[in-house]
């Protein structure tokens, strides 16, 4: 066999693997869309990440985000 069907080979099935890591990746995000426990905890573990960062959920429905009141101190210590 050679270098370029080798790579050819390498390539075909890694392709084949991430298109059934896709088709998982739906079916697990149909599941998780349909569980009210999985949103909760979803919109909790985002909130506290927007919080790290300094900023807020103003809208669960729109995702709309603004800054909390701590945003400047927050952002400061990412920036040194």
């Amino acid at each position: 066999m050679s270098h370029s069907q080798m790579v050819t080979s390498k390539c075909d099935a890694a392709k084949a693997t991430l298109m059934r890591q896709s088709k998982l990746m739906c079916c697990l995000v149909q599941v998780m869309r349909m569980k009210r426990s999985i949103n909760i905890r979803f919109i909790k573990a985002y909130k506290m990440m927007l919080d790290f960062y300094g900023f807020q959920l103003s809208n669960v429905e729109t995702g709309y985000v603004v800054h909390a009141s701590n945003w400047k101190e927050r952002l400061y210590h990412l920036n040194w």
